[in-house]
């Protein structure tokens, strides 16, 4: 009986963090969209070249006329985009503020005629998917790298009651060739735990990388979001690391791939099974298969947190420690706009139930130069205060707890 009321204590832990998670996002939705600029792309902007495109938009290459650093800029397209999704995709990303592996924001926000555009730090060696060699994979010291990192990144998202619902190589950028630092991008798809995937709606970016339950929403009733669905998909990613190739084309029934694999995980954890291990898993070693066999499992409940597949990494306490100080700044923030960029914590630590729930910055910005940042081209003003955006930019991690805000914002339920 004890047990029982243990667990029906933490499933409403996790509720109320989930909806206090969704209530952060909305509040910072209708804040942030309150005032959004219009402004027109090329009057502000050089763009020097397209880094990617899709359905949605583009993402480019861009350079303030007036000067500054190269940054990236990520147009969302309004016949495809609803300006809450857009909101969305960019609080998440304020949300994350405080997680290095996760792709950074920039103070730039605005809308033209035909797109939502913000920007976001340059990862100058650009995605797994372009460093990875078909058939072959990466070195394993890189893979252990990215393993730790986008572990790091998972956990961390997972634990602010998000999910990502599109870990893929695409969504992995790469600061430098050998892997020091990767970053988890592309927040469009992420929505807090317990929201509703409905059938028809977009699941994950890749059928390989898409979880067995995901797979079965289109003949279901709506299926409710769990991490776990970023821990398959982390697995999936993590073995193309490895081999260069995907376990299989889809994580249904009619996949001969998928079917042996299900046949072999189900006798290595019954007790006492046991059952040859499928050619294309025999190139991993014992601990690699290992932990993939933990972030696969087909039980959703069973799954191991992503996080902890530093446990099967020998140097994983290591790792982060050995990255060259350079790479954890990503994008040189000071110079984007040709000054010294300082800024201010967030006025939100002074909202009295937030008090104590940030996680605080390990380095520390004055006031001083804020104004100057926020009058630079493309920069977001919101409610005639500047520094909001700024200040909510830097939250460094906007803990679930943080705010009993009971605002609404129009579609937040939509799939």
């Amino acid at each position: 009986m004890e047990g029982v009321e243990e667990g029906e204590d933490e499933d409403d832990e996790e509720e109320e963090a989930e909806e206090a998670q969704e209530r952060l996002l909305q509040h910072l939705m209708e804040r942030t969209g309150r005032e959004l600029p219009q402004r027109q792309l090329e009057l502000d902007w050089d763009v020097l070249g397209e880094l990617g495109s899709g359905s949605y938009g583009r993402v480019v290459l861009a350079q303030p006329r007036h000067g500054g650093e190269q940054v990236v800029l990520k147009l969302l397209w309004k016949g495809r985009t609803e300006r809450w999704e857009f909101l969305r995709e960019l609080c998440t990303h304020l949300c994350l503020r405080g997680q290095r592996t996760c792709v950074q924001v920039l103070p730039i926000a605005f809308e033209s005629a035909t797109h939502f555009i913000f920007g976001q730090e340059l990862a100058p060696a650009g995605d797994l998917c372009g460093l990875l060699t078909p058939g072959v994979g990466l070195p394993e010291a890189q893979v252990k790298r990215c393993a730790a990192q986008v572990g790091a990144a998972l956990d961390y998202l997972h634990g602010h009651a998000l999910v990502h619902r599109d870990v893929k190589l695409d969504n992995v950028l790469a600061f430098d060739p050998e892997c020091h630092l990767v970053k988890l991008g592309d927040f469009g798809l992420t929505r807090v735990s317990g929201w509703q995937v409905r059938p028809g709606a977009p699941t994950t970016g890749h059928a390989p990388y898409a979880a067995p339950e995901l797979c079965q929403v289109g003949r279901a009733q709506a299926l409710p979001l769990r991490p776990s669905v970023d821990t398959w998909a982390f697995g999936v990613l993590l073995f193309a690391l490895l081999t260069g190739t995907f376990p299989w084309a889809a994580a249904t029934c009619q996949d001969h791939q998928f079917q042996v694999f299900q046949v072999w995980q189900r006798c290595t954890w019954q007790a006492g099974g046991h059952e040859k291990v499928p050619p294309t898993w025999r190139v991993l070693g014992g601990a690699a298969r290992e932990a993939l066999q933990e972030l696969l499992r087909v039980e959703p409940e069973l799954r191991c947190h992503a996080g902890q597949v530093g446990t099967y990494l020998d140097w994983f306490y290591v790792c982060l420690s050995q990255v060259p100080r350079n790479l954890w700044d990503g994008s040189d923030l000071s110079k984007v706009f040709e000054r010294d960029l300082t800024m201010t914590l967030p006025s939100l630590l002074n909202i009295p139930e937030t008090k104590g729930l940030f996680h605080v910055p390990q380095f520390q910005f004055s006031a001083q130069n804020t104004t100057q940042l926020c009058s630079a081209p493309g920069t977001t003003q919101i409610g005639g205060s500047s520094d909001f955006f700024l200040q909510t930019y830097l939250s460094n991690g906007l803990s679930v707890q943080s705010m009993a805000a009971q605002s609404t914002f129009p579609g937040a339920s939509l799939p």
